[in-house]
């Protein structure tokens, strides 16, 4: 479902944005702060703001546009959990692209832990590719 803003009721909602680049393979994530749930945002007013990893950019905040889909909201009874792994998060300006990647960073904020299912995914698809390469030798 894409977002529309006025619909957003407040919290903090875990969000993709599908493929676009790295021939359509890779999704890009981010965290959705609708109405200043964390308390951290005080500036940019109640409005949604979007909270992203870029590589090599560090951290965006931005308004955010109707090009995501909603795939989470944090549990009301989270968000104080949930804020404090935000602001850990904007401290950690590194990014790796197996470790510290944009949807590492979105997952540990909205879930509290720190996976990729596309860098697990990746993962399990070389791993078969190079047994088959390896059982395929002469």
């Amino acid at each position: 479902m894409y977002i529309n803003k006025y619909e957003l009721t407040n919290g903090l909602y875990l969000v993709k944005r599908p493929a676009q680049k790295y021939w359509g393979l890779v999704d890009h994530y981010a965290v959705i702060d609708a109405g200043n749930t964390s308390g951290l945002f005080s500036s940019f007013g109640q409005g949604p703001i979007l909270i992203e990893k870029i590589e090599g950019k560090g951290n965006v905040y931005s308004y955010m546009s109707g090009e995501w889909i909603i795939l989470g909201k944090v549990k009301d009874h989270h968000i104080f959990a949930a804020a404090l792994r935000l602001a850990q998060a904007l401290n950690d300006p590194s990014y790796d692209l197996l470790g510290n990647n944009c949807e590492h960073f979105a997952r540990f904020i909205a879930e509290g832990r720190k996976t990729s299912k596309q860098v697990n995914s990746f993962g399990a698809m070389a791993l078969f590719f190079g047994a088959v390469l390896l059982l395929s030798r002469d």
